[in-house]
This record gives C-alpha cells, sequence and structure tokens, in this order.
C-alpha cells in the first residue's frame, strides 16, 4: 500500500486487506463460508500467488485494485444455492480508486493461510466514499487457527 501510494494512488490504504471473490445476494452462514472455504483449498492446495497488478470494479464508480490472485474459477457449487450473483476476478483490496496509475510495480508474492468472511460494502452519497465490516473469519483447511 506504501509503495501504491508512493507511485500516485490516492486511495491506497483505503480498502481492507481482503479480495472479494463475488457479489452474491444475502451473507453466507459460518457453515456456508466451511464449503467455500474448502472448495477454495481444494483449488488452491499450494501456494495462491498474485501476479502482478489489477482492478475489479464493484459498482460504476469504485475500483478494487491491487495485486491480482492466481485463484482459479470456483463450481457454482461452492457458493449457496441461489445467493451467487456475480464471480469476480480476485483482487486483494490495496486501494480504492477511480482511475488506476500506468506505472504501477510489480506486486507478485505468494501466501497459503487465507480465511473467508462476509464482507459487507455500503456505498455513500459521495463518490469513492463507502463504508465497510467484515465479519466472523473462516480459515481455509491447513491455515492456522486465528481468530484476528
Amino acid at each position: 500500500r506504501r509503495n501504491l501510494f508512493k507511485h500516485g494512488m490516492l486511495g491506497a490504504f483505503s480498502f481492507p486487506t481482503a479480495a472479494p471473490l463475488a457479489v452474491v445476494s444475502r451473507p453466507f452462514t459460518k457453515e456456508e463460508l466451511k464449503v467455500l472455504a474448502r472448495s477454495i483449498r481444494t483449488a488452491a492446495p499450494e501456494k495462491i500467488k498474485t501476479a502482478g497488478f489489477s482492478f475489479v470494479m464493484l459498482h460504476k464508480t469504485m475500483a478494487i485494485c491491487g495485486p491480482a490472485v492466481n485463484l482459479p474459477v470456483l463450481p457454482d457449487s461452492a457458493f449457496p444455492a441461489g445467493a451467487l450473483l456475480e464471480v469476480l476476478q480476485p483482487v486483494i483490496g490495496a486501494a480504492v480508486a477511480a482511475s488506476v496509475p500506468d506505472d504501477i510495480p510489480p506486486l507478485d508474492f505468494s501466501f497459503r493461510a487465507a480465511s473467508v468472511a462476509n464482507l459487507v460494502l455500503r456505498p455513500l452519497d459521495q463518490d469513492l466514499s463507502y463504508e465497510w465490516s467484515i465479519g466472523i473469519k473462516v480459515w481455509l483447511p491447513g491455515s492456522p487457527a486465528k481468530n484476528s
């Protein structure tokens, strides 16, 4: 985030460190999050890697920017029936912006520990203004059991 801010990304530090996977119609229960966590670990049994810088549009004026995550496309069965509205390209949120600078440095790294949780974003009246909250985390199998 510090490097993004240094390269002119004014929205750095403005998004939780999370990679939205999908737009859904309702929050998932803890049991549904466990199913999703198992599906992600099955799809990515080794380290999860990032590959460069990318962005995903969440609505007309807000893009989440950061390292792109190389997770395979999850099957619809990983998500609760009827809850999935749109699958998103996983991008670890490092910034929120209306446009993306051209000279972003490489952001390649890998990790094994990861968790899933409900992330609620509520746009406010002004462009790029929103509030967010993250629910209970469920760690992927093989990740440390942490509650933070």
